[in-house]
């Protein structure tokens, strides 16, 4: 989003996503392709990361790898996340 309002910066709030994803890892257990790192780095690991943002890195060539072998999508990530689903 731009935007050319004059605006505060302000503290980031903390959800407690990430505190979550550490502990639940359903997504990188479920990852058949094998593409989701287990630990989160700031550090690139394929062309198509951005370096500099800490995450846990998705190898997103591996993972369109998988789909072509396969001949279907498979966004099991996704499916298996909990802040995906509806309560």
């Amino acid at each position: 989003m731009l935007t050319d309002l004059p605006l505060t910066p302000d503290k980031p709030i903390s959800l407690g996503v990430q505190q979550f994803c550490e502990t639940c890892r359903r997504c990188l257990e479920n990852c058949q392709a094998h593409a989701i790192s287990e630990n989160r780095t700031a550090e690139a690991i394929t062309a198509s990361n951005n370096s500099g943002i800490m995450k846990w890195q998705v190898d997103g060539e591996k993972c369109f790898r998988f789909w072509s072998e396969n001949g279907v999508d498979c966004s099991v990530c996704i499916k298996v996340c909990p802040f995906n689903r509806k309560e």
